[in-house]
């Protein structure tokens, strides 16, 4: 099923982002934003192109998680919330419980790819979905001499956090798993992953597509279940032929304070949607590749 991208209106109105509208010129300020690793990276390059056009502004950029980003604006630590997913139903009510209205601006989308060391490249042709789940889920295939008769030893499994990491929650959710393997290797970042997976040849792992593409690590092609074989691309995501690939999300209270809204409006500009589709996501306002 092809990716459906939604309408966005590029200059919202003060009323729709919850900002009661003001002549005034907005005066601009100090923006706080943490949460996922995913998105640390692009939301740098968007605060770095904001402040050259707007000097009165800055940042302050940290990198966690999407569940540590969401908890900290639930708290009231930052403005702006990344998140590799959406919000989940225990977030969305713990919010409503406190009275705390909050608006999710979608801003591209991600594939989330399997990666192994550069090693196995000329002997690793493609996995299944299946099998992927039987690496990271289940744990029926623990030694790579399972996929390959060229291959032996154990599969090195390698994982982010389950509890609070958007990139692990999505995969889980699309293999159909509570959990990771027992003997997985947890870290706490996809950046560390990358690291992982291209010191071990007998490693495997998941990545945020753009942070795979600037590693030396091996994407692995998928084997859908209909038998098609699909590389994580631009192209694959917007058809929706390519299984593994999620929304991007950047969060705010509501009413959004000025300066914030200006960002936003940035970011899903032609200005800010060029930066997101250079930092290796599809932007949500795409045009056909």
């Amino acid at each position: 099923m092809a990716v459906r991208f939604p309408f966005i209106i590029l200059f919202f109105s003060y009323l729709n982002l919850g900002v009661a509208a003001k002549k005034d010129k907005i005066p601009l300020a100090h923006m706080t934003s943490g949460g996922s690793t995913t998105l640390f990276g692009v939301m740098q390059e968007l605060a770095k192109k904001f402040e050259r056009e707007h000097p009165d502004s800055s940042f302050d950029i940290t990198e966690s998680s999407s569940g540590e980003g969401i908890n900290d604006l639930f708290e009231g630590k930052i403005d702006l919330a990344r998140a590799s997913r959406r919000m989940n139903d225990a977030e969305i009510s713990r919010f409503k419980a406190k009275k705390i209205a909050v608006k999710s601006f979608q801003i591209g989308y991600d594939a989330l790819v399997v990666a192994t060391h550069s090693d196995l490249q000329k002997t690793l042709k493609k996995l299944s979905v299946d099998e992927v789940k039987k690496i990271f889920g289940t744990g029926e295939i623990h030694d790579w001499s399972q996929l390959s008769p060229q291959l032996s030893g154990p599969i090195h499994v390698i994982v982010g956090r389950e509890s609070k990491s958007g990139t692990a929650s999505m995969l889980l959710e699309r293999l159909e798993q509570l959990h990771f393997v027992p003997n997985a290797r947890v870290v706490n970042s996809t950046t560390r992953q990358a690291e992982e997976v291209t010191k071990d040849n007998q490693a495997i792992t998941y990545l945020p597509m753009g942070i795979a593409q600037a590693s030396s690590a091996f994407i692995v092609p998928i084997e859908t279940a209909d038998g098609l074989i699909v590389f994580p691309s631009r192209q694959s995501i917007k058809e929706g032929t390519y299984p593994f690939y999620r929304p991007l999300f950047f969060i705010s209270h509501i009413p959004i304070r000025g300066d914030v809204v200006k960002f936003l409006q940035f970011v899903l500009s032609d200005q800010g949607q060029a930066i997101v589709d250079r930092a290796g996501m599809l932007p949500v306002r795409s045009k056909e590749p």
